[in-house]
């Protein structure tokens, strides 16, 4: 029996707007996507953070997502589509807590839809089913199966030699998010995807 590898923790719960608490299709895409990171391992929603303004002015944002990554880095994110960038001033809020942060781990960005691309985005909804019903047999017989292989099998038939039918899938994005396994030659996870054992 292999040990898992990951805690997470967080405020959220759920698969959908009304469960995580978020406003936009956008920040649940940007939750999704940060659940399925295995860097991260606990997660707040809407934190509101206080700072200065250009004229010295006392102004709080809140911020849609903040993460904490293994590494101690504490993330900010300010979820915005591109087209509201402007017109949000969000660059400027940015750039004032980046300037008068004191804690170094602390890291301030604007998520958009180009850091959320569609195969991110499926490779999450996936991992969070997956998460969401765990299967710890599944996983230990599909990694068994390609530690076994002489190369790359797909997820069908790492599946099929480790007797798991539609098991297969859900087991291989937990051991992807694990870092266990690695795709080969492709980005999104699907039944006909390459995997392979990863390099430690």
């Amino acid at each position: 029996m292999r040990a898992s590898s990951f805690s997470l923790t967080g405020t959220y719960a759920g698969l959908g707007a009304l469960n995580y608490g978020a406003e936009s299709n956008l920040e649940v895409k940007n939750l999704l996507v940060a659940e399925a990171d295995p860097d991260v391992v606990s997660m707040t929603i809407q934190k509101r953070l206080r700072y200065r303004d250009e004229e010295g002015r006392l102004r709080s944002h809140v911020f849609d997502l903040v993460k904490t990554l293994r590494s101690g880095i504490v993330v900010h994110d300010a979820v915005k589509p591109k087209a509201k960038h402007e017109r949000s001033g969000i660059h400027a809020v940015i750039a004032a807590f980046r300037a008068q942060r004191q804690d170094r781990r602390a890291f301030f960005q604007v998520v958009d839809e180009d850091m959320l691309p569609d195969w991110r985005v499926a490779n999450a909804v996936l991992t969070k089913k997956a998460l969401d019903e765990p299967d710890p047999d599944a996983d230990d017989r599909l990694f068994e199966a390609l530690c076994t292989a002489d190369g790359p099998l797909t997820v069908e038939e790492a599946g099929r030699r480790a007797g798991l039918g539609n098991r297969a899938l859900a087991a291989a994005a937990r051991l992807l998010r694990n870092r266990e396994i690695a795709l080969v030659g492709g980005r999104l996870l699907e039944i006909c995807s390459a995997i392979v054992i990863a390099e430690q």
